[in-house]
């Protein structure tokens, strides 16, 4: 996963790539996310992002999930929310 993040935020053209494949982006499950997982989230996002979750379900933290991820999500996507 590390090197997936890396890659795609040194490499544009590879984002813009993904970003033409991948318009949608559905995330299950958000409240079991790392801070890795979620920049992939934001690099692979442009403008349609669905996130499911529930704080009080969060059962990875001891692997890093971070269930704050949801309570922060308007901030973390700011430069991507409509409406």
């Amino acid at each position: 996963i590390l090197l997936t993040r890396e890659l795609l935020l040194y490499h544009p053209e590879v984002r813009e790539v993904l970003h033409r494949r991948w318009r949608h982006i559905l995330v299950d499950e958000f409240q079991d996310t790392s801070q890795i997982q979620l920049d992939l989230v934001r690099l692979l996002t442009t403008n349609s992002l669905f996130a499911v979750g529930d704080g009080d379900q969060s059962i990875y933290s001891w692997r890093g999930a971070s269930p704050e991820s949801m309570s922060d999500f308007e901030v973390a996507f700011h430069d991507r929310t409509h409406g």
